[in-house]
Order: structure tokens, then C-alpha cells, then sequence
């Protein structure tokens, strides 16, 4: 019916162990990126970050593991430059989990604004306190992403359709606990697509509103609204605080946007679309090879047209978009 079958990954991982380790750096580290990294959590108190996210605690020795932060871990690098990409994940883990908090869980819960602008000051301090200088990139639009826009009320109700032509909505339970029928500015996430409980039940799930499609499943009109606003407020304050630093600036969240809408890149298509957009990956949240180059070159053109630099940009035909399986 041209709905793709999503199978999660269960062999040929990296991990070495079953506790989820990751093999340890034991050269000399240039990328400090971190996969999942927060602003707040760079400067995590606790220190238990490190030991939680495997891809922070692979850079670490044994002895720095729980005892150090990112924060702490960024300092004293003898760089005449740097990248900073960070912010995303301070609002992307809310999102991802449908709004929903969960105790214990900090990746869960939006960075308060506030907060937000003076710890990211803090980073950008640190990078620059020898005169470097740098680029920070603009965080995009987290319900832009094929996460979101995948799985829409629309193909729902006309699954819904095709079984019962008399179905008349999509019932969601909002972030509020209140009921009612969904409309276009609800998103609802893309696992839900193989999740296996849409018209489920005696009560039809999501079809009734009596069996509503819980609210970790949605992000709610009120829910985007917030998450929008947050994200505009940390690129606010990343604009501002680059602008005031001599920094250039790789407006990530504008591109996206235009991605989204769809764009031709040295002769080809690029958009936001699941599988076929060649931007995005399966998880409909990180960027394919091909997506990653083409962010490489905004970065790279904000380089050269701050600073007066001649980097060459990436040739993004060389890199692929989502792997299609081998049919034959």
C-alpha cells in the first residue's frame, strides 16, 4: 500500500558489551560533538551525565567517567577555532516523547529560557576566551522534521475510511488530559505508524472518544505552539550572543525551513519528505549523509562570508540519502 515497513535495528551494532559501551577514543580528539548533548546538561552538577550517554563516555578515560561534565571536558583545548551546534536536543527530547516529562529523565523536559541564554554564554566564553574565533549554528524547527509530518490525522482517518467509511475523526487526548477530535495542527509521531494500536480494541482506538490516542503519542496545536516558541527564544539568544561575539552564524533553522518546502541543490531534489526527501533518515529526526553535507556547506558558506575565507564546499552527489534495501 506504500506504507514502509519500520524494523528496528538489532544486529551489527556498535555497542562491545551488553551494558551498551561504546569503544573507547584512545587517540587525539578533534570533533568533541556529542550525540543527545544539552545546553543544561553540559554542565550537568550531578556529573552522571557522562556515564549515561555512551557516546560522551567513549571520549572519556575510565578515571574522568561520573566525574566529569561537558562543560568541564571543553576546557583547556588548544583550538584557534571552533563549531558550536548545540540547543537542539534542549528541546527535541520534549518534543520526541509527545510533551510528556518523565521523572528522572532530564532529556525529557524543555531548558528554561533564561537558563538556557547564560549557560550557552558560558560555552561560547570558554571557546573564545583566547580571541578564537568561531561559528554556532541556529537550532531548526523541531516540528518540521518528518518525525511529525509523516503519520498526519489526514492518512489516519482515510486508513480509517477504507475500513469503515462512516468514521468521522481522529480522537487525541491533549496535553491537558481533555478529549476531542484532532485537526491538521496536531502532529502525531512517526512510531506510531508501527506501533500497532490505531483501531485497536472493543472501543476502536483513536476512533472513539472514549479511547482517545494518548497524549505521548501527539504533540497537541497548544504543545507545538510552545515548543515553536522555545526554540525561537534559544535562537534568539544565539544570534544575539554570536552578533555580539564577531561570530558567524550558520542559520540552520531558515535552511531547514526551506528544506522543508523542497529546494534543488547541484541538480538535486532535496526536501523533508520520509525516505524519498533524501534530507532526512529513517528515524525521521537526523539527517542522512547526503542531509549532513548539505548542512556542511551552510556552515562552511557562513565561515567564508564572515571571516573572508575561501573553503571549498562539499560536492553533496558524492554523499547518498536513504539506503534503499536490494529487492532482487
Amino acid at each position: 500500500n506504500g506504507t514502509p515497513t519500520l524494523t528496528p535495528v538489532t544486529d551489527k551494532l556498535a555497542y562491545i558489551d551488553a551494558a551498551k559501551h561504546l569503544a573507547k577514543y584512545t587517540t587525539e580528539i578533534q570533533n568533541l560533538g556529542i550525540p543527545g548533548m544539552r545546553v543544561d546538561l553540559s554542565f550537568d552538577p550531578s556529573l552522571t551525565f557522562s556515564a549515561a550517554n555512551p557516546y560522551f563516555e567513549r571520549l572519556l578515560t575510565d578515571a574522568q567517567v561520573g566525574k566529569t561534565n561537558y562543560f568541564q571536558y571543553i576546557q583547556g583545548r588548544n583550538h584557534t577555532f571552533f563549531s558550536l551546534w548545540l540547543g537542539n536536543n534542549d528541546v527535541l527530547g520534549y518534543a520526541l516523547n509527545g510533551a510528556v516529562t518523565v521523572n528522572g529523565d532530564p532529556t525529557t523536559v524543555l531548558t528554561d529560557k533564561v537558563t538556557f541564554s547564560s549557560l550557552y554564554a558560558n560555552l561560547v566564553n570558554a571557546l573564545s576566551a583566547g580571541g578564537q574565533k568561531g561559528i554556532v549554528g541556529t537550532i531548526p524547527d523541531v516540528t518540521a522534521i518528518p518525525y511529525f509530518n509523516t503519520v498526519t490525522v489526514a492518512a489516519l482517518l482515510n486508513a480509517a475510511k477504507a475500513i469503515n467509511p462512516a468514521a468521522a475523526a481522529i480522537y487525541i487526548q491533549t496535553g491537558t488530559g481533555a478529549v476531542r477530535a484532532s485537526t491538521a495542527e496536531d502532529l502525531i509521531r512517526l512510531p506510531f505508524q508501527t506501533a500497532g494500536l490505531f483501531g485497536q480494541g472493543a472501543i476502536p482506538y483513536g476512533l472513539h472518544p472514549l479511547n482517545p490516542i494518548t497524549s505521548n503519542w501527539v504533540l497537541d496545536k497548544d504543545e507545538v505552539i510552545k515548543v515553536k516558541d522555545y526554540v525561537n527564544s534559544y535562537n534568539s539568544s544565539i544570534k544575539s550572543l554570536a552578533t555580539s561575539k564577531g561570530l558567524a552564524i550558520a542559520d540552520t533553522y531558515t535552511y531547514f525551513n526551506q528544506v522543508k518546502v523542497g529546494m534543488n541543490i547541484q541538480g538535486i531534489g532535496i526536501n523533508s519528505a520520509f525516505i524519498s526527501g533524501g534530507a532526512f533518515s529513517l528515524d525521521g529526526i537526523h539527517l542522512t549523509p547526503r542531509g549532513n553535507a548539505v548542512i556542511a556547506n551552510v556552515f562552511i558558506d557562513a565561515i567564508n562570508a564572515k571571516y573572508g575565507s575561501t573553503i571549498p564546499t562539499v560536492d553533496i552527489t558524492q554523499y547518498r540519502g536513504v539506503k534503499f534495501p536490494d529487492t532482487k
